[in-house]
């Protein structure tokens, strides 16, 4: 599969709030939107920590994606802030095969390579802990909150 990787751009949020159906609501908490999201992370992260990216596949924004990256001690990463597909699109696979798109080459996406990269999954959301596990995520829930689950992804350096 080939995947169009596009800048974010404000005008992008009307279509993608289409696709903040109940389902994407309950686990994204995104009742005021996209953008309204976006700006909230691109504001805390700051510019140089920021990345959002509108997906198209056959010449359809069919996903959106935004990473944060961080910096901990002597340690820096990456946080999938969540990755939503348009509800036609789910279930068939896509959202596997462009997590696997954007870990392989996100040097290319966003400049930098993802290495570490993590998320946090709703544990009632299983097309995501699925997602990512197929794209080579290990996922394990987590200790200090039973309702959420953690998801790691560490290149393998002699991979890189």
């Amino acid at each position: 599969m080939t995947f169009e990787w596009n800048d974010y751009k404000t005008e992008d949020a009307a279509e993608i709030d289409t696709w903040l159906d109940e389902s994407a609501i309950r686990f994204t908490g995104m009742d005021d939107g996209w953008n309204t999201d976006v700006e909230y992370w691109k504001e805390n992260a700051g510019d140089d920590l920021f990345r959002c990216k509108t997906i198209s596949f056959d010449g359809v924004m069919t996903g959106a994606v935004y990473i944060i990256g961080w910096h901990e001690d002597d340690t820096e990463g990456f946080t999938i802030g969540e990755i939503i597909l348009r509800p036609d699109a789910r279930g068939k696979g896509l959202g596997t095969a462009m997590l696997k798109d954007l870990l392989d080459r996100s040097g290319e996406i966003i400049g930098t390579q993802l290495n570490p990269v993590d998320a946090v999954i709703f544990t009632s959301n299983t097309a995501s802990k699925r997602m990512f596990e197929k794209a080579g995520f290990t996922v394990k829930t987590r200790d200090d909150d039973p309702t959420t689950m953690d998801a790691l992804y560490c290149r393998d350096v002699d991979q890189a």
